[in-house]
């Protein structure tokens, strides 16, 4: 990305009053973002998150009003185009369309006359990432190279694979469909698929980020958790920076979401938030400490040698998938969703009662499940206790105990 002497500006915005256009149009206005358009007929390109078609009070994308707002802005400027587009999580044509309807997406872009599809209905490109992390190679669509300006326009939300999902995050949706289900197969370990996140990141590069903080999401994110009316606009132009300001306004520990260490080193941004003006609300203001997910302790693991880290990772700290009778339909969303088959109908079709069959061995906690199951009715829980006893070396420590116990009573009986 190329700085100017803007590229250090950030805005905070309070959304006061239910006006969400004023907002926007102020952080814009603080950032010297019309600097962007130096010409008329440019070709605009606006990814919002489309994770799937809940309600915008859900909070699981996008609101349509900061969206409405960021398009009334651009229009300001004559571009030829603005097109919103965006890949939702499943595999199966049809889902983004889908989540655009249900999410109140389309409805704004049809009134606002601009174009919106999903990014499998456009022309396909592969993308080589240079100097890659982890990730060489990616296929999404032309129009990432075709557009003339970028604009990431990311939720806040906590996330339960990488702590919080916002700007660097936000631009996996350029991958296509259920190619984002091969990059979790590819990269099943946290610390690689967030490093293939700064990959696919590098090579899209935004020009503007607008982090939509009208309606947040904390705890059990991305899209079953509580929503906080948080009443937030930020924008800026170093998507990295802006995460790490999320973090520092939310109280999520910064280095539980390690993409930001891997963006620094991949030189993607700054995470040195003193070198930015930070224009607008006074940090202390706005600050509201956030429930995070739950998810691993992977501060403790960084301690140990990387071999019974990755046993810990592998064995210790393993998810197990559970669902709920109740909420569950059987919709069939999660099992034709998981990139590795490890869910599969269940034997019998009573609601209520039957569930999906899980394999816990072909699972590689992508959470893909849970991020797509209309119905909030999947979680994944981490039983270290079970996994410990049930682990190889659970089992001879346990059987050394049980044995130390036998001798010792077999000493005092004679």
């Amino acid at each position: 990305m190329n700085y100017s002497k803007d590229g250090d500006l950030i805005s905070l915005q309070r959304i006061r009053e239910e006006n969400v256009e004023s907002a926007v149009f102020k952080a814009l206005e603080d950032i010297h973002a019309s600097r962007l358009f130096p010409k008329k007929g440019m070709k605009i390109l606006i990814k919002p998150n489309i994770l799937s078609g809940k309600p915008p009070e859900r909070a699981v994308t996008t609101h349509p009003l900061v969206l409405q707002a960021v398009i009334r802005w651009v229009k300001q400027f004559s571009p030829e185009r603005i097109i919103v587009c965006d890949s939702s999580g499943g595999r199966n044509p049809g889902l983004t369309e889908k989540a655009m309807r249900g999410s109140g997406i389309k409805a704004i872009c049809e009134k606002e006359e601009v174009e919106c599809f999903p990014f499998e209905k456009s022309p396909r490109k592969t993308y080589h990432v240079p100097s890659p992390l982890v990730l060489s190679e990616f296929i999404s669509s032309s129009l990432i190279d075709e557009a003339d300006l970028i604009i990431n326009l990311p939720k806040i939300k906590t996330h339960e694979l990488c702590t919080l999902t916002c700007c660097i995050k936000n631009i996996f949706g350029t991958v296509l469909l259920g190619n984002k289900a091969k990059m979790h197969t590819l990269f099943p370990r946290v610390d690689e698929f967030t490093a293939a996140l700064v990959d696919i990141y590098s090579v899209v590069k935004p020009q503007l980020t607008v982090i939509d903080g009208y309606y947040a999401m904390e705890g059990f994110g991305p899209a079953a958790g509580d929503v906080v009316k948080w009443n937030l606009i930020l924008a800026g132009y170093d998507g990295l920076a802006l995460d790490r300001l999320v973090c520092k306004l939310t109280g999520l520990d910064h280095n539980q979401v390690l993409y930001l260490e891997h963006g620094a080193k991949k030189g993607i941004g700054s995470l040195n938030l003193e070198k930015f003006i930070i224009k607008g609300e006074a940090l202390e203001h706005v600050y509201r400490k956030f429930k995070p997910p739950k998810k691993l302790p992977l501060g403790l693991l960084k301690l140990v040698p990387r071999k019974i880290h990755n046993y810990a990772a592998k064995i210790l700290y393993r998810s197990r998938w559970q669902v709920s009778p109740e909420k569950c339909r059987l919709c069939g969303t999660c099992w034709q969703n998981c990139p590795v088959e490890a869910l599969t109908p269940p034997n019998g079709i009573e609601i209520g009662k039957d569930i999906p069959i899980w394999d816990g061995n072909a699972c590689i906690t992508c959470y893909c499940c849970t991020e797509l199951c209309p119905y909030e009715a999947i979680q994944f829980k981490v039983p270290i206790v079970r996994n410990f006893l049930f682990s190889k070396f659970g089992a001879f420590l346990v059987g050394f105990l049980c044995g130390l116990g036998i001798l010792i009573a077999l000493l005092i009986i004679f």
